[in-house]
């Protein structure tokens, strides 16, 4: 077949649905999925309300916990070595919603720049190193007087009190186990004998696992799904808002 015998080809019959596109080898991405998309960052971003509506969520959230804890272990409301700790941090998450970003700035407080921010990193897949050497430039560019963070792990920081807490679980390299109860301690497999960390490289003494597994618990992520105004009333949807019918689930 030539060259414009396959073109012809291609243009009466398409291509195989189960083609692989061959990304390492020079072909590129669907046009859609490229990144050139126009992708309106205004929409998808995060507004002033949105961003009030989220802090009141985790405000009631921290209640909640707050209280349900003190109940559980029978102490009163002074309880709280471990409570303030987590209002000091629910504290600093309210003070950087309401501080400019850098002074006059009307438009971001330092919680919605780096939400945004963040935000952005998700949609459009930028890697840890990108995403840190955009906030040392921003850092460099912006007026003195700028909240900006240096670095990814900063950024994440302002925002842990809004996330959900997650159990590092090891994996065995080949998917054979999870090191966790019975093998909790183990260093091999004990179906392949895989070892459960990588080689220690020359200088470095952390030992790092093959694989690791997040995950989020249950009950906590129920807590969090509730928690949210938007979130609860799809949650409950079907019990509030859907016509029943006979023999439908």
């Amino acid at each position: 077949m030539t060259p414009d015998e396959a073109e012809e080809h291609m243009y009466a019959w398409g291509v195989v649905v189960a083609y692989n596109r061959w990304v390492y080898h020079g072909e590129e991405f669907d046009q859609e999925n490229n990144g050139h998309g126009n992708t309106n960052i205004e929409e998808e971003g995060i507004t002033v309300d949105a961003m009030q509506e989220i802090l009141d969520d985790v405000r009631a959230e921290q209640f909640t916990n707050d209280w349900s804890g003190s109940s559980a272990t029978g102490h009163g409301p002074d309880m709280p070595n471990d409570l303030q700790g987590k209002g000091n941090k629910f504290a600093r998450l309210m003070r950087d919603a309401e501080k400019e970003l850098y002074p006059g700035c009307e438009k971001f407080s330092v919680l919605s720049f780096i939400m945004m921010l963040l935000h952005i990193k998700l949609i459009s897949k930028w890697s840890n190193n990108s995403f840190d050497m955009l906030l040392k430039l921003l850092s460099d560019a912006f007026p003195p007087g700028a909240t900006i963070p240096r670095t990814y792990k900063e950024a994440k920081k302002v925002i842990r009190v809004l996330g959900l807490t997650y159990k590092k679980i090891h994996v065995c390299k080949n998917d054979c186990i999870l090191f966790w109860k019975d093998y909790e301690f183990e260093d091999t497999c004990p179906s392949c004998q895989t070892p459960r960390y990588k080689e220690v490289q020359k200088g470095k003494s952390k030992r790092v696992p093959h694989k690791v597994l997040r995950y989020f618990p249950v009950k906590q992520k129920l807590r969090r799904f509730f928690g949210s105004r938007k979130i609860a009333e799809d949650m409950t949807w079907h019990k509030d808002k859907r016509v029943e019918e006979e023999g439908v689930m």
